[in-house]
């Protein structure tokens, strides 16, 4: 939140406020240059107001949200604009005039104006009299948005199944799981803990790592611990 009390009167407001830029803005203090009586702050003693034209405010990084408390002598356009330059919202004052004394009747100084926008804020304008001095900004009001989640990048993806088909590799005389074979020429060595039942003639594997001599299920020791592939 900017309340522009860091400020002396009279100032023009352009970069003095990190990551913000103005445009047709300038200081005004309270007991000074500023009709506190019709233009009263929100708070502290300084306002800014719209000096020659359309006010315009940019920012260095999008923003959620954007807003502010006006007080103004006629109608006013509060525009929000993305990155690329698209309108993402508007907002318009309530009456024709909210000043503190000569205001629409059941007016009050200082009415909120502002955007919310899930696309993003790049900057904003507020427009009244087209050649200024029409209204006063205190308590300028913004939220950053929030930084887009990345998406994981192809080689991360790739790593990651590589790294899974490496976690559970199986020997390479093993074809499919449950994969039926007709002879015995691509049977592992004796000591392998795969074996062949000689009933479904499919490869076991036997769990106690048990060495066979012929794959026969008969010549295994651990037979209750076969499992099928």
């Amino acid at each position: 939140m900017i309340n522009f009390d860091s400020l002396a009167d009279l100032t023009s407001v352009t970069t003095q406020f990190s990551g913000l830029t103005f445009g047709n803005t300038t200081v005004l203090t309270a007991g000074f240059s500023l009709n506190e009586f019709e233009f009263p702050p929100l708070s502290g003693m300084n306002v800014v107001f719209d000096d020659g034209g359309r006010m315009g405010i940019v920012f260095d990084t999008l923003q959620a949200s954007v807003g502010g408390y006006f007080t103004y002598g006629t109608a006013l356009t509060f525009t929000a604009y993305t990155a690329g330059g698209s309108v993402v919202g508007t907002d318009t004052s309530d009456f024709l005039s909210n000043l503190a004394l000569s205001g629409d009747p059941g007016t009050l100084p200082n009415e909120f104006l502002g955007i919310t926008s899930s696309d993003g804020i790049q900057r904003i304008t507020i427009e009244g009299d087209f050649f200024g001095g029409s209204f006063t900004l205190d308590n300028l009001t913004f939220e950053a948005a929030a930084a887009p989640v990345p998406e994981p990048s192809i080689p991360l993806l790739l790593g990651s199944g590589l790294a899974h088909r490496h976690g559970r590799r199986e020997p390479s005389h093993v074809r499919e799981r449950g994969e039926q074979y007709d002879d015995y020429g691509d049977l592992p060595s004796s000591r392998s803990r795969f074996v062949r039942c000689h009933v479904d003639k499919r490869l076991r594997l036997c769990d106690s790592h048990c060495r066979v001599q012929d794959y026969r299920p008969e010549h295994c020791p651990h037979r209750p611990a076969w499992r099928a592939l």
